[in-house]
């Protein structure tokens, strides 16, 4: 969860992984990955893809450190003044769009965070339904979902 993954890094344990997986379900190992990793709900089999599963673990990570009060907090809202401060906007950096901004900012925990799962949302909406996600992310509201979060228990934590 503390890594810095993105989806091609995740790529060379995916593939060899995803045969495994084919072998257990009985299919050939040339079944349509999309299949493979779309939810039950559209046809799919249900299998998360690893950088998926990456990402909503770093949300939760970030949703439960933002609503603690600890040092840990105080490190993320940190972060996230930094990154605010680097974009040069008055525009909160989550609402920007990542592909273009994220190569001005410090590459940490929270601008990374940002980066994927602006990706994951616009990429691959569908996967958000395996993990049971509010509606708002399939709908492409990540961004401000975090946002008004960290805006929400920052304005307690002051």
């Amino acid at each position: 969860i503390g890594h810095n993954w993105d989806e091609s890094d995740l790529q060379i344990i995916q593939q060899p992984m995803d045969k495994e997986v084919l072998h257990l379900l009985g299919l050939n190992e040339h079944f349509p990955r999309i299949v493979l990793h779309a939810p039950l709900l559209y046809g799919g089999l249900g299998c998360a893809p690893l950088h998926a599963q990456h990402v909503v673990e770093k949300l939760l990570l970030f949703v439960h450190h933002i609503r603690e009060n600890g040092q840990m907090k105080e490190v993320l809202m940190t972060s996230m003044s930094t990154t605010q401060l680097e974009c040069g906007t008055s525009t909160p950096f989550f609402e920007l769009p990542a592909n273009l901004w994220y190569p001005l900012v410090t590459k940490t925990w929270i601008a990374h965070l940002w980066k994927n799962a602006t990706f994951m949302v616009s990429q691959s909406a569908f996967i958000l339904t395996l993990f049971g996600l509010p509606n708002l992310l399939a709908k492409g509201m990540c961004a401000s979902w975090m946002l008004h979060l960290a805006c929400t228990k920052a304005s307690s934590y002051t």
